[in-house]
């Protein structure tokens, strides 16, 4: 990761990681075909996410082309928390439209393989 680490635009890590995170999930859920559209929010969500985190730039610029002010770097960190709420808010709802179509093994599976702290956050798609 360069400079700009998982939040900087610059960097298509998580964007890059989140398809094979995707196509992994969707083979150990055993995603079925009565399942594809549910599954296709949910994957679409983990999309969207990670690329808006991607799009988060990693610290607050300076208009003045000085380091930023506590004020700016508040602003900074009011600005990332709100756009990983509104992750947070996709995913559980796109989560919740999956969670109805899947049979309980499924569920038990997902539950295994998406851990919040571990999983998604790491994924940079929350």
């Amino acid at each position: 990761m360069g400079p700009g680490g998982m939040h900087g635009a610059d960097h298509a890590g998580p964007l890059d990681r989140v398809e094979g995170r995707i196509a992994f999930l969707r083979a150990e859920i055993k995603i079925g075909e009565p399942q594809i559209q549910a599954w296709n929010g949910f994957a679409d969500a983990l999309r969207g996410n990670a690329k808006k985190l991607a799009e988060l730039p990693r610290t607050p610029a300076a208009a003045t082309g000085t380091a930023p002010t506590l004020s700016q770097r508040l602003e900074h960190q009011e600005h990332v928390l709100s756009v990983r709420l509104e992750a947070v808010e996709a995913l559980r709802a796109a989560l919740q439209r999956l969670h109805g179509v899947l049979s309980d093994e499924q569920k038990k599976t997902a539950e295994e393989l998406m851990p919040m702290q571990g999983g998604l956050m790491r994924l940079g798609v929350i």
